[in-house]
């Protein structure tokens, strides 16, 4: 799938009112670090790695560090993650504005993701986030993990809205997590669960990739292309 080129105007100054969800330290530095690079093609390539939002950072291994590479510290590292990056209100238009903007660096920072709120305090979207910054978390220990765009509804009806989890090894052994579950997090890919996946890889309601942006999901309604209700709606306009 065809990428966006990274350009240098990703670095200019953010609004006020979303400045405090970003680590503007750190893209200053890269800005830096950016102009001092000789050569346009070299600086594609930093800047494809700067921009990537499960970049690995000094903050991101700090972090990673306090949690042993076991099931139990893995599963302890993840609830973590969802303890320390809160879903915040925001207003629609910032929320909007921000999605896909903030890297796994950006989170851990700012330890806050601007959403909309379906409910009182149910928020409406955020899963992708919070994807991010896990992946970002695993891959500064050596895991090997993919972003996984699929459904919400894990029943038996293969239906349901647009939703994100992480999928890694540990081992010999494959694990999802689901970070907006109230319960357990990090599931072992088991049989039953193997199977689903599959059928759910032929309806195409399971797309892997090393990161969102593989997959084009940048901004606000990119997953759409993912979701089958969506893709009906857009169908039933164009008749």
């Amino acid at each position: 799938m065809r990428q966006r080129k990274p350009t240098l105007k990703t670095y200019r100054e953010h609004r006020p009112e979303i400045r405090g969800f970003f680590n503007l330290e750190r893209k200053t530095k890269d800005k830096q670090r950016f102009w001092k690079i000789p050569t346009t093609e070299k600086r594609q390539r930093f800047l494809k790695r700067a921009l990537s939002p499960v970049r690995v950072t000094p903050r991101i291994r700090e972090f990673a560090l306090r949690f042993p590479a076991t099931e139990d510290g893995i599963r302890r590292m993840i609830n973590a993650v969802e303890h320390e990056i809160r879903l915040v209100k925001a207003l629609p238009s910032v929320a909007v504005a921000m999605y896909g903007r903030q890297t796994a660096d950006d989170m851990f920072y700012s330890r806050k993701v601007p959403v909309v709120f379906a409910g009182k305090d149910e928020p409406a979207w955020g899963c992708h986030a919070l994807c991010i910054a896990l992946m970002a978390a695993l891959k500064a220990k050596g895991i090997p993990v993919k972003f996984i765009r699929t459904i919400r509804t894990w029943e038996q009806n293969d239906w349901g809205y647009s939703h994100s989890v992480v999928l890694f090894k540990l081992g010999n052994k494959t694990f999802t997590s689901d970070m907006f579950l109230d319960g357990n997090r990090m599931q072992q890919v088991g049989m039953t669960l193997s199977e689903r996946i599959e059928r759910l890889k032929k309806l195409g309601l399971w797309v892997e990739a090393d990161s969102p942006e593989q997959l084009g999901i940048t901004r606000f309604g990119d997953y759409d292309k993912y979701n089958p209700e969506a893709r009906e709606q857009e169908r039933q306009k164009k008749r």
